[in-house]
């Protein structure tokens, strides 16, 4: 109440306090805050701490503070301090504060925060202008918009790089919007963040909010930010719109929408949705993005520079925005760690369109050093990930384009993935002298459009199973590779293939570049070319370039529609085993053709084999290899 009424007070004066105090009912909260009258002063609307007021729109209460008061929430234009009572849901409304829609409260807010005791609610019910930033929040506060996605801030680009607001421990920020006004004459936004996890809090809930503005970074959760979540959330045009740095682990980013990016004042690119960052030597391990929609960035979609252990990606939608796994980079002061690479990653039930997942492995010991070859080392390449139910699509001009693309990393398995117009897989020795190694590819789905050089071409893997469980190949002219092996030195593949093929030319299937010693098998394949000219001279297998003795197994295959099996081209080296065993022919003209150089091939065996075609091995004079074993009652 306004002012004890005394027992034998004058009529006049009981009269002022009950106008006073009809005033204040009736009063909203920007007419309480611009109220003039009420005073700290004798007078009829003279008001002590302690006393009560309330609105009648909105039903707002407020205690009447000291006039000394630091930690009140307002002040009205006559100067009494008040103290904002929450309502039935423990919440403050910045109406109830007297702000306006549109309002600059920059120097309004920083004294709200200041006040919010530990556990405290803020619901805004506005958009406003605000310049301040780095307002700490109190341990299990919650901020919430009263409208989700329209009630919010938008910050003016100001002079400080931090965050507007800073989380601590199991804070609640839900349904607010978030814009950054940046003056054109001053470009990019820089680092102006919207919100910054305080190191080491845990349990922070981002839920429902919108996130826009050309800078730096949206969201930071910082080193030891831990049991996290960012759910339903909209990102766009920042460059890092969620950076997630150093031990930030076990988080989850959960039905968010991330788009958009621009180009920085020095002309890069810049638009990754979801960034990693080291702190010390650890990054972000146990983090799960799920259901998450990714469209149309100007770079990565997930890039994990900070490394990702024992992440797991389901579920999500990725649009011309991919992923980007990477062991850490090692700098002088920042030495390489175990605990930050990526590793142990799973991708489940994604769906990629016109992009793919890049593996790579960064590191190189001594910084300054030589990039040295470390592929017999495993512990410094981005390795231990499995793919499991996730579909790759491309449109036609894309045929060239891959769905993994490894540069020095180790131990790919993918199982039960889906190839449309994207070829599964293409590895390069990455420029720090890094080779890929054990791959696997099972129970793929592979559809190639009509087109030429499609393949998995330029493969340095050294250990490489491929089962197509239905591998759909349409070339449309004789420059055609499905599966270029360049320098492995184990290989198997198997499966399924029905090719379309042209019916002139030398469209070459299966062409392996083997440059060191290697053992390539090719069993339990089903081939069938339904192209219009049965017998077009198609190779399954071609020889080229081999530069040491290679082993070369087809087994149990069903072959329908070649000339030649296996094709040998020059330059092969002597010492080569060609072997084949358990195969159903039908329309094989023959089963290896060597070329005019001797020495091409040493061995080639033959056994149980079904309608052997005459002249099965053919070449020029010295070339047809010394030891064979062909023909007979054993290969029926």
């Amino acid at each position: 109440m306004i002012g004890a009424i005394a027992n034998g007070e004058n009529l006049g004066s009981v009269r002022g306090k009950i106008n006073s105090l009809i005033r204040a009912i009736r009063a909203t909260g920007p007419e309480l805050a611009a109220d003039s009258t009420l005073s700290y002063s004798a007078g009829n609307n003279r008001v002590q701490a302690g006393d009560l007021l309330m609105t009648l729109a909105g039903g707002f209460g407020y205690r009447v503070a000291a006039s000394g008061a630091s930690d009140h929430h307002m002040t009205t234009a006559g100067g009494v301090k008040l103290h904002a009572l929450p309502d039935g849901e423990g919440f403050i409304d910045t109406e109830q504060l007297g702000w306006t829609d549109g309002q600059d409260v920059s120097a309004l807010l920083p004294q709200v925060i200041a006040a919010l005791p530990a556990g405290g609610k803020l619901r805004v019910s506005g958009f406003y202008e605000v310049e301040a930033h780095s307002l700490q929040l109190p341990s299990d506060c919650e901020l919430r918009a009263r409208v989700p996605r329209v009630h919010g801030f938008n910050r003016r680009m100001g002079s400080s790089q931090n965050g507007l607001f800073f989380t601590a421990q199991r804070c609640r920020i839900i349904g607010l919007r978030f814009r950054l006004t940046v003056d054109p004459a001053n470009g990019i936004g820089g680092n102006r963040m919207f919100l910054d996890a305080a190191v080491n809090s845990t349990g922070i809930l981002i839920e429902n909010c919108d996130f826009a503005g050309r800078t730096g970074v949206h969201v930071r959760l910082r080193n030891n930010t831990q049991d996290w979540t960012v759910r339903n959330c909209r990102f766009e045009n920042g460059a890092w719109m969620l950076v997630i740095s150093g031990a930030c682990h076990d988080g989850v980013v959960e039905g968010c929408y991330f788009t958009g990016g621009f180009t920085d004042q020095n002309g890069q690119s810049a638009g990754e949705c979801i960034k990693t960052l080291r702190s010390g030597p650890t990054g972000p391990q146990r983090v799960r993005v799920t259901n998450c929609t990714f469209v149309n960035t100007t770079r990565d979609a997930i890039d994990t520079t900070g490394g990702s252990p024992y992440w797991v990606i389901e579920n999500n939608h990725f649009w011309q925005s991919g992923i980007d796994l990477k062991s850490p980079w090692e700098l002088p002061n920042r030495p390489f760690s175990d605990e930050a690479k990526a590793s142990e990653v799973v991708l489940s039930n994604n769906s990629f369109y016109r992009c793919n997942v890049i593996l790579v492995t960064n590191y190189r010991p001594g910084y300054d050093d030589p990039f040295p070859a470390i592929e017999d080392n495993d512990r410094y390449c981005t390795q231990n990930i499995v793919s499991t139910g996730n579909k790759f699509y491309g449109p036609p001009e894309m045929n060239n384009g891959e769905a993994f693309y490894m540069k020095g990393s180790a131990n790919l398995f993918s199982t039960g993935d889906v190839f449309i117009n994207m070829r599964p897989l293409r590895a390069d020795q990455e420029h720090f002298g890094h080779y890929s190694k054990r791959v696997s590819i099972t129970e793929a789905t592979w559809i190639v459009p009509p087109g030429e050089g499609n393949g998995m071409q330029g493969l340095n893997i050294d250990d490489l199973t491929l089962h197509f469980k239905f591998l759909h190949l349409r070339a449309r002219n004789s420059n055609f590779s499905a599966i270029t092996l360049e320098g492995g030195k184990r290989g198997v593949i198997s499966g399924t293939v029905l090719y379309e093929g042209h019916s002139s030319g030398n469209p070459i299937i299966w062409l392996v570049e083997n440059r060191g010693a290697s053992k390539l098998v090719i069993r339990d394949l089903q081939f069938r070319n339904a192209a219009e000219a049965a017998q077009s001279n198609i190779a399954i297998l071609g020889m080229t370039g081999t530069r040491s003795r290679s082993e070369i197994m087809i087994h149990n295959c069903d072959i329908d529609g070649v000339q030649d099996i296996a094709r040998f081209f020059a330059a092969n080296t002597p010492g080569s085993w060609l072997e084949f065993d358990a195969l159903r022919l039908t329309n094989v003209s023959r089963l290896v053709r060597v070329p005019g150089t001797s020495g091409a091939l040493d061995q080639v065996h033959a056994r149980q084999i079904r309608a052997l075609p005459p002249g099965s091995v053919a070449g020029a004079a010295g070339a047809v290899p010394p030891n064979r074993s062909l023909g007979g009652s054993s290969f029926l």
